[in-house]
């Protein structure tokens, strides 16, 4: 599934470490940007984790140079609530 941003809106994301830990970030993705659903995510979820369509470019923006220097560092999402979808994003 797609979705693309209706506004400018503030979001949370988290880091994934090729280790037993994670660390996170919080960004403003700007209106139009389009958001991608890597994983279906669990019944019990509260929300979904999103890969940005400009993955690398918001990469360099959002996650600090020392965590995409972690020998161990394996990516990041976006993560957002189900009641965010429904007001800041639209399926595309």
């Amino acid at each position: 599934m797609r979705f693309r941003t209706r506004r400018e809106i503030s979001v949370k994301g988290v880091i994934t470490f090729g280790a037993p830990c994670s660390g996170g970030f919080e960004g403003i993705l700007p209106a139009g940007e389009i958001l991608i659903v890597d994983q279906e995510p669990p019944d019990f979820a509260k929300g979904v984790y999103f890969v940005p369509a400009k993955y690398k470019d918001f990469e360099l923006l959002f996650v600090p140079e020392r965590d995409r220097a972690d020998p161990v560092y394996s990516g990041y999402a976006v993560v957002c609530s189900f009641e965010r979808i429904d007001s800041d994003l639209e399926m595309i």
